[in-house]
Protein backbone atom coordinates (compact mmCIF):
# COMPACT_ATOMS: atom_id res chain seq x y z
CA UNK A 1 0.00 0.00 0.00
CA UNK A 2 1.60 3.02 -0.90
CA UNK A 3 1.37 6.87 1.12
CA UNK A 4 -1.08 9.14 0.52
CA UNK A 5 0.31 12.55 -1.17
CA UNK A 6 -0.10 15.08 1.90
CA UNK A 7 -1.37 18.17 0.39
CA UNK A 8 -1.96 21.70 1.60
CA UNK A 9 -3.64 24.76 -0.33
CA UNK A 10 -3.18 28.29 0.29
CA UNK A 11 -5.67 30.52 -2.07
CA UNK A 12 -7.54 33.83 -1.07
CA UNK A 13 -11.13 32.57 -3.35
CA UNK A 14 -13.04 30.57 -1.58
CA UNK A 15 -14.26 28.73 -5.02
CA UNK A 16 -11.24 28.51 -6.11
CA UNK A 17 -9.79 26.82 -2.59
CA UNK A 18 -12.90 24.49 -2.91
CA UNK A 19 -12.89 23.37 -6.39
CA UNK A 20 -8.87 22.42 -5.68
CA UNK A 21 -9.86 20.56 -2.52
CA UNK A 22 -13.18 18.73 -4.56
CA UNK A 23 -10.74 17.66 -6.99
CA UNK A 24 -7.82 16.59 -5.12
CA UNK A 25 -9.85 14.58 -2.42
CA UNK A 26 -10.95 12.74 -5.70
CA UNK A 27 -7.82 11.23 -5.97
CA UNK A 28 -7.22 8.42 -4.16
CA UNK A 29 -3.52 8.74 -3.96
CA UNK A 30 -3.62 12.30 -2.68
CA UNK A 31 -4.49 13.38 0.82
CA UNK A 32 -5.75 17.53 1.35
CA UNK A 33 -4.84 17.85 5.02
CA UNK A 34 -5.51 21.16 5.45
CA UNK A 35 -7.04 24.62 3.18
CA UNK A 36 -6.28 28.39 4.44
CA UNK A 37 -7.39 31.00 2.65
CA UNK A 38 -4.10 33.21 3.51
CA UNK A 39 -0.51 31.99 4.39
CA UNK A 40 -0.99 34.50 7.31
CA UNK A 41 -3.77 31.46 8.58
CA UNK A 42 -1.56 28.77 7.21
CA UNK A 43 2.07 30.20 8.94
CA UNK A 44 1.41 28.45 12.09
CA UNK A 45 0.14 25.17 11.45
CA UNK A 46 1.69 24.56 8.51
CA UNK A 47 4.89 22.52 10.42
CA UNK A 48 2.18 20.55 12.05
CA UNK A 49 0.45 20.13 8.83
CA UNK A 50 3.55 18.45 7.76
CA UNK A 51 2.46 18.72 3.80
CA UNK A 52 4.76 17.21 1.01
CA UNK A 53 3.59 19.60 -1.43
CA UNK A 54 1.63 23.17 -1.37
CA UNK A 55 -0.82 24.59 -3.64
CA UNK A 56 -0.20 28.41 -3.22
CA UNK A 57 -1.82 31.56 -4.88
CA UNK A 58 0.22 34.06 -5.96
CA UNK A 59 -1.61 36.77 -5.38
CA UNK A 60 -3.39 37.49 -1.86
CA UNK A 61 -4.50 40.07 0.58
CA UNK A 62 -1.77 40.17 3.74
CA UNK A 63 1.56 37.99 2.68
CA UNK A 64 1.03 37.08 -1.01
CA UNK A 65 2.69 33.85 -2.13
CA UNK A 66 5.49 35.34 -3.44
CA UNK A 67 6.39 36.82 0.45
CA UNK A 68 5.72 33.21 1.84
CA UNK A 69 7.57 31.19 -0.29
CA UNK A 70 11.15 31.95 1.50
CA UNK A 71 9.44 31.21 5.08
CA UNK A 72 7.84 28.02 4.09
CA UNK A 73 11.49 27.14 2.35
CA UNK A 74 12.87 27.45 5.25
CA UNK A 75 10.64 25.81 8.09
CA UNK A 76 9.39 23.21 4.69
CA UNK A 77 12.74 22.18 2.70
CA UNK A 78 11.62 19.19 1.80
CA UNK A 79 8.12 20.49 1.42
CA UNK A 80 7.09 21.14 -2.57
CA UNK A 81 5.81 24.65 -3.48
CA UNK A 82 3.65 25.03 -6.47
CA UNK A 83 2.00 28.12 -7.47
CA UNK A 84 -1.39 29.00 -8.55
CA UNK A 85 -2.26 31.94 -9.96
CA UNK A 86 -5.20 33.49 -12.34
CA UNK A 87 -2.89 36.19 -13.64
CA UNK A 88 -1.30 36.19 -16.68
CA UNK A 89 2.20 37.90 -15.59
CA UNK A 90 5.41 36.15 -16.81
CA UNK A 91 7.11 38.59 -14.64
CA UNK A 92 5.24 36.73 -11.15
CA UNK A 93 6.20 33.25 -12.25
CA UNK A 94 9.53 34.20 -13.35
CA UNK A 95 9.82 35.51 -9.82
CA UNK A 96 8.35 32.29 -8.14
CA UNK A 97 10.15 29.84 -10.03
CA UNK A 98 13.91 31.74 -9.35
CA UNK A 99 12.34 31.27 -5.51
CA UNK A 100 12.36 27.43 -5.69
CA UNK A 101 8.83 26.82 -6.57
CA UNK A 102 7.36 25.05 -9.30
CA UNK A 103 4.26 26.29 -11.75
CA UNK A 104 1.54 24.49 -13.39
Amino acid sequence: MSQNLRIVLIEDDDIIRMGYESLLTDVPEFSVVNSYASYDLAKKQLVADQPDVILLDIQMPGTNGLQALPFIKKALPHTHIIILTVFDSPELVFEALTMGAGAI
